[in-house]
């Protein structure tokens, strides 16, 4: 029996961990549809995941492929992220979820 270890990925897909709030549980204004933009506070991202319910998290990556963040952080680091994207997008803390998958590159 084969196992695998982290996040498998090919060609088309790209895997990612985010801790933010879906798109469809906060009210946030689209700049340009055609370029994804949205009216953002300052250290929030929108992170294009293409999901059945909703296109994007609005939040911070915690793991992305293609990118280096913290491989390690402690649940009070986890809880400090979680409460600034609830106080930047006006959210009750429990909107703001850890959303791990796979994405279209």
């Amino acid at each position: 029996m084969k196992i695998r270890y982290g996040f498998v990925a090919n060609s088309s897909s790209s895997s990612f961990v985010a801790i933010g709030v879906k798109e469809n549980e906060v009210n946030i204004k689209m700049i340009d549809e055609d370029e994804g933009e949205f009216d953002l506070s300052e250290g929030i991202e929108a992170i294009y995941v293409e999901s059945s319910n909703y296109d994007y998290i609005f939040g911070k990556y915690i793991y992305d492929e293609y990118y280096e963040y913290n491989e390690e952080m402690d649940i009070k680091d986890l809880i400090k992220i979680g409460e600034d994207i609830a106080n930047k997008l006006n959210v009750g803390l429990e909107k703001v979820k850890i959303i791990s998958g796979i994405r279209p590159s």
